[in-house]
């Protein structure tokens, strides 16, 4: 018989159960809902957070390799914000490091700081004729230069330039935290800073001009054996110019296309560069002292006691025209006469490092290091691994403590008429960033940090370049220099510099004329410009 009271609990603990398990699978289906919720809450928190990065701050993080490079980078994207959208505008000299700088660090620095550069790159003329045009007229048409060391004192003289330390304190808060100006070569540091301390120039690049010469040539052993018979000494790279003279005799064969020196030899301002900077030092027309010599200055120029030029030729106390300046201008003559290639007359540096990249000169005695990097270039060297650098040489007439040649540098200035200078400083300082400062040293062949000079990665492309790292490591490169700060002239004296020095060259005037015109017309010159200058 069926119990219905059993019948009845067993349906009511069905329903209780029902319910029971009904409830449960709710709370399961909320639990499932409310994770997905927040997993879904969680992915969109991250989109909202990466759609509020700015576009600033994106070209940080897409251009920073390390995570200090990404820290500086972000100081920029603050730095720059109040300057963001104006325009600065400068004009580089057309050599491979600044084409370097306008392909990769300009425009990053746009995209980082929202500030736009407008970048010439044009001649060596055509920016040192713009240059002074600004430092005369302040109009402000361009807002920074990358100037040479050599035209410090020409803008000091026309306190023209803004000073850098002074700037610094007034905007502490546009220094980079990082700038770390005690990490700059101090050598290269000195040349831009005043007796008091100021900073005029942030370096940006410095180039020692060394001797270059061919190593294929210099250790074969049938060359190095025939020199030794004709020269009565083992075949090295030259540490004298008499040394020098020999080598380029022995290795000029034009019947092989092969010759032993090259030299800028154009009637252009670089002519007088050549000179100025080295080719006087050498020859020994400068007193003792590094960087700054005196009384007599690398230019062979007196400088008296109160810093200013007080003659060229030999009877105001100077050394333009001394013997020892006439028996070196001949040595000279007789390499461009006898020993370069046809068509010397026509050189300008680069025709010069084409020369040597194509093989066809085996020495030079000072080359621009911006023109080394493109000959380990296999694209377009024949003389890829199969050269080095070394000091150049000296006369039987240089003594230790006298400076052997010349470290070419530049330095990123602001004139006093540029119109965005706190935009120009942040562009400055950001040329030079630890965030990349080894990247751009990899590509350009230079830095002007000392970390970075002593960076293992600098010296892994060493040989790849002839030793050029080595050699601005060594303590021989503090006996070169740049231009002496009492050369306040320097682009009307260039002038008649390579005016003059190109009559010697193609022999309208003797060696010994040459020199004597050339004291003679600086001295007038000089005397012109207001210089204590004795008739």
């Amino acid at each position: 018989m069926i119990n219905v009271k059993s019948i009845i609990y067993w349906q009511r603990f069905k329903d209780k159960e029902r319910t029971k398990m009904g409830k449960m699978k709710r709370q399961y289906l909320l639990t499932i809902l409310v994770a997905v919720a927040m997993v879904v809450s969680a992915y969109t928190t991250i989109g909202a957070e990466e759609s509020e990065l700015s576009p600033y701050e994106k070209a940080a993080e897409k251009y920073a390799k390390t995570p200090l490079a990404e820290e500086i980078y972000k100081w920029y994207v603050h730095a720059s914000e109040p300057y963001r959208g104006t325009t600065i505008k400068t004009i580089l000299e057309k050599l491979p490091p600044a084409e370097y700088l306008a392909k990769e660090i300009v425009p990053r620095f746009e995209e980082i700081t929202g500030i736009n550069i407008s970048c010439e790159l044009a001649s060596n003329e055509e920016v040192y004729m713009k240059s002074m045009l600004e430092a005369t007229t302040r109009a402000g048409t361009y807002d920074f230069f990358f100037d040479d060391q050599d035209m410090v004192g020409t803008w000091l003289k026309r306190k023209s330039v803004v000073c850098l330390t002074d700037l610094m304190k007034e905007h502490p808060k546009l220094v980079e935290p990082w700038l770390d100006l005690d990490d700059f070569i101090p050598a290269v540091l000195a040349m831009y800073t005043d007796r008091e301390g100021n900073l005029w120039n942030l370096p940006i690049e410095q180039y020692p001009k060394p001797y270059i010469y061919r190593t294929d040539l210099f250790d074969d052993p049938e060359e190095k054996a025939s020199f030794k018979e004709r020269y009565g000494w083992e075949l090295r790279p030259a540490k004298t110019w008499d040394e020098y003279v020999q080598i380029a005799e022995f290795f000029t064969r034009p019947e092989e296309d092969l010759y032993g020196h090259a030299c800028v030899a154009k009637r252009f301002p670089g002519l007088a560069y050549e000179w100025t900077e080295a080719l006087f030092i050498q020859g020994g027309a400068a007193s003792k002292g590094v960087p700054w010599s005196r009384p007599i200055c690398g230019w062979g120029i007196r400088i008296n006691e109160d810093g200013k030029m007080a003659g060229a030729s030999v009877k105001r106390g100077g050394m333009v025209n001394s013997p020892r300046m006439k028996e070196f201008f001949k040595t000279y003559k007789y390499l461009i006469d006898n020993c370069s290639p046809p068509g010397i007359l026509t050189y300008t540096w680069e025709e010069e490092a084409e020369a040597f990249k194509a093989g066809r000169v085996a020495q030079i005695p000072q080359l621009y290091t911006q023109l080394v990097p493109p000959l380990a270039d296999p694209k377009e060297s024949k003389v890829v691994g199969k050269f080095a650098v070394a000091l150049p040489p000296v006369t039987k007439y240089w003594e230790e403590g006298m400076a052997r040649g010349y470290w070419d540098s530049a330095g990123l200035i602001i004139p006093v008429g540029s119109k965005q200078i706190e935009a120009s400083w942040l562009f400055a300082q950001f040329v030079v960033s630890k965030a990349h400062e080894l990247e751009r040293a990899l590509n350009v062949g230079s830095t002007v940090r000392m970390s970075v000079l002593e960076s293992p990665e600098i010296m892994a492309v060493d040989q790849k370049l002839g030793g050029l790292m080595s050699l601005a490591r060594s303590p021989g490169i503090l006996s070169l220099t740049g231009t002496d700060p009492a050369i306040k002239e320097y682009v009307a004296m260039l002038e008649t510099v390579y005016k003059v020095i190109h009559k010697g060259y193609i022999g309208e005037l003797s060696p010994d004329e040459t020199m004597d015109k050339l004291a003679e017309d600086l001295d007038t010159q000089l005397r012109r410009m207001g210089y204590p200058i004795p008739r």
